[in-house]
């Protein structure tokens, strides 16, 4: 009687524990790890050059420029892609 009592209890406080933990873990944001396009242009472009504004060159220019340093800075595609939409986002 007294092991089951004594179980009994543990499961109690055990169910007790993981609700009171799952409460706490529901109202955290979620922060995405992967830079933006912004950010990537901002920690990599910006250091070698001095870069007009965003706006200063067409879409055509801005994809023309974009694969070019993808293949000299070693970008990935979906970064330089990143990139590239964050600098045309200037002409929309």
């Amino acid at each position: 009687m007294k092991n089951s009592l004594g179980i009994i209890s543990i499961l109690i406080i055990g169910i007790l524990i993981s609700i009171n933990l799952s409460s706490c873990t529901t109202n955290k944001k979620v922060v995405s790890s992967e830079p933006s396009g912004a950010e990537l242009w901002a920690n990599n472009c910006l250091r070698c050059h001095n870069m007009p504004p965003p706006n200063a060159y067409s879409d055509v220019d801005w994809d023309a420029i974009t694969n070019h340093m993808q293949k000299v800075a070693g970008f990935t595609t979906k970064d330089i892609n990143k990139v590239a939409a964050f600098l045309k986002s200037a002409n929309h």
